[in-house]
């Protein structure tokens, strides 16, 4: 099931993501693991945030989460459309974050937007699988010593 996430869901996104991070250094991906994720983002961030994010459960287990924005100041053209971020999934359930993906493209269409945004760093696994789920990357950011792609995905 696909939909917004309550605060007793808090826990179960911050496990999410320390486990992909243990995954990342595990598979020599550079990503959160490489850029003090969860100290730039702590447990408060997400708590204060959590209106913004999006779940999918499956048998009562969170499996992938997002946030869902309709801004983003790393975009000069602020495009309605549906930034995506902080976006995780349990390794251990094949193809959850591509089902993920398929929700927020019906939630995106819902809302009479034709494309999603984001943006990874820069990482050759990485951009194979955001390559792999329709984004293309469109450019370039920087947040502190982050530096990212930004990708987008048409829907129309």
């Amino acid at each position: 099931m696909f939909r917004q996430a309550t605060i007793k869901d808090l826990d179960a996104i911050i496990h999410l993501i320390e486990n992909r991070i243990e995954w990342m250094n595990e598979n020599g991906i550079e990503g959160w693991n490489t850029t003090d994720y969860l100290k730039a983002y702590p447990v408060d961030y997400f708590k204060k945030e959590i209106d913004a994010f999006y779940v999918l459960e499956e048998n009562h287990e969170i499996i992938s989460a997002a946030k869902l924005i309709t801004t983003d100041p790393l975009w000069d053209d602020q495009l309605e459309c549906i930034y995506f971020h902080h976006f995780v999934s349990d390794q251990h359930h094949k193809g959850a974050g591509r089902k993920l993906i398929h929700y927020v493209e019906d939630y995106t269409l819902s809302l009479g937007y034709d494309r999603i945004r984001m943006d990874s760093k820069e990482d050759p696994s990485l951009t194979s699988y955001y390559a792999s789920l329709g984004f293309k990357p469109v450019g370039t950011c920087e947040i502190g010593s982050y530096k990212g792609i930004t990708r987008e995905k048409r829907l129309k």
